[in-house]
């Protein structure tokens, strides 16, 4: 957030970097991506009822 508060401006002058903002915007896209697969992979691992997880299709 400190980050993003900086590409703003000061208190004094509002100054967008729109550029800098849609690049932050895509980074933060990405990470959602990747935790959101994390995310359903541990979800699938822990609700998982085979005796082992090496016979699962999706693993």
């Amino acid at each position: 957030m400190d980050e993003i508060a900086g590409i703003l401006g000061s208190e004094k002058t509002l100054d967008v970097d729109r550029d800098l903002l849609l690049n932050k915007a895509s980074e933060l896209d990405e990470t959602i991506q990747k935790l959101s697969a994390m995310r359903d992979g541990l979800q699938l691992a822990a609700t998982y009822t085979a005796p082992s997880h090496l016979e699962c299709p999706r693993f």
